[in-house]
């Protein structure tokens, strides 16, 4: 679980998506999860506090996630807590002109995502060795086992 905060799992209303969601859910990370089919996006940005750690499963475009009816970045409340990270595991979830950017301008420390297109199958076992460094005591930055990954980056908030 990240040490600085809650770690909140957000799945689009997708069988596959729900299905690695609830592994973050039920297994050691014991995330808060969210799903599209019973909650909406309000009820997730209620949840989210101060330091927590989002992860968003599903498809997106460059400016919009598709789960939870679509959340842009006009969607994201003027105050939403400052995130630690937001981990978009979607199609152009790092988009710098994008909702990636939309995260950064709203507080969070960082987004990391695909630059652009991405495969399913490819962003679920990203997804579970993230979730496998999320759950363990003795890994310090479950970010690492994103370094160097090819399409992926990490956006971040400029220091003042």
């Amino acid at each position: 679980m990240p040490r600085d905060g809650a770690l909140i799992v957000a799945a689009q209303w997708d069988r596959q998506f729900m299905r690695e969601a609830a592994l973050w859910r039920d297994g050691p990370c014991r995330a808060t999860y969210f799903d599209g089919a019973d909650s909406t996006r309000d009820d997730l940005f209620a949840a989210l506090k101060p330091g927590a750690s989002l992860v968003y499963l599903g498809h997106s475009t460059p400016r919009a996630w598709l789960g939870f009816r679509g959340i842009r970045a006009d969607h994201i409340p003027n105050d939403v807590p400052p995130l630690a990270r937001v981990i978009a595991l979607t199609c152009h979830g790092a988009a710098a002109d994008g909702l990636g950017a939309a995260w950064l301008d709203a507080g969070a420390r960082s987004v990391t995502g695909p630059q652009g297109s991405f495969e399913i199958d490819a962003l679920l076992k990203i997804s579970a060795i993230l979730r496998a460094g999320f759950a363990s005591p003795n890994c310090l930055d479950p970010m690492a086992c994103l370094d160097g990954l090819s399409g992926f980056r990490t956006l971040s908030q400029q220091p003042a």
